[in-house]
């Protein structure tokens, strides 16, 4: 190989490897828009309401929900004067001594809470769907409060579901374990060509106590 043979091939190498380097793949869109409800319930429809979580008393907390009053331990007896009581308000989280105030809505995690009763619910999202996708994912958590009570248990306590602009519809009922953690729940849609947007919906049945549901992304597979 002649030197200029080497140059090129040294060239035409590293020019391969920095094109590689600038085709790194973007991270997937969500097109749910607040899907976390950190804006409340912006950009959905529907019965519910968007609120913080506070765990209840046997459950697990939601990771990052709003701090619960911890009752202060009590003070060693000691002869060292001690400072007078704090007058902040029991249950929200303080700031150390010479740092400015903690806001007390910083870790407040919120999610979409339906109080069940007596006919069904509903909350949605229209969602914008992009050029030569073919298949939607989607992912979300859900939880049920104590005494949760569904009148339709055995088959599906909600119901997922996507309508198309032409008024079709794709569904499917799904099961929620009672007095449980946060569970996840995914499944796919293949889409139809030439639709543009589709409605996401959850359809809460008949029952008693509380659903809350949290973290949707969906994404579109195939562009």
């Amino acid at each position: 190989m002649t030197l200029r043979s080497a140059v090129q091939t040294v060239l035409l190498a590293g020019f391969a490897l920095a094109s590689g380097n600038a085709q790194v793949p973007k991270p997937a869109k969500n097109l749910i828009d607040n899907g976390d409800f950190s804006a409340g319930a912006a950009k959905w429809t529907g019965d519910g309401k968007a609120t913080v979580y506070k765990a209840e008393l046997g459950n697990s907390s939601k990771t990052g929900s709003a701090l619960d009053a911890v009752k202060p331990a009590p003070r060693p007896e000691s002869s060292t004067p001690q400072p007078p009581p704090s007058t902040a308000t029991p249950g929200l989280p303080q700031s150390s001594i010479g740092l400015p105030p903690v806001n007390a809505n910083a870790e407040a995690n919120r999610a979409y809470c339906i109080n069940l009763s007596g006919r069904k619910q509903k909350f949605s999202q229209r969602i914008s769907l992009p050029r030569n996708a073919t298949a939607l994912k989607v992912s979300f958590r859900a939880r049920t409060s104590n005494g949760f009570l569904s009148s339709r248990s055995s088959a599906g306590a909600f119901q997922t579901k996507i309508r198309r602009p032409n008024g079709d519809w794709f569904s499917d009922d799904q099961k929620i374990e009672n007095q449980a953690d946060w569970q996840t729940f995914e499944w796919d849609y293949n889409m139809k060509d030439g639709d543009r947007y589709v409605e996401f919906i959850i359809e809460v049945y008949p029952g008693s106590g509380q659903l809350y549901f949290d973290d949707f992304v969906i994404e579109a597979a195939g562009q």
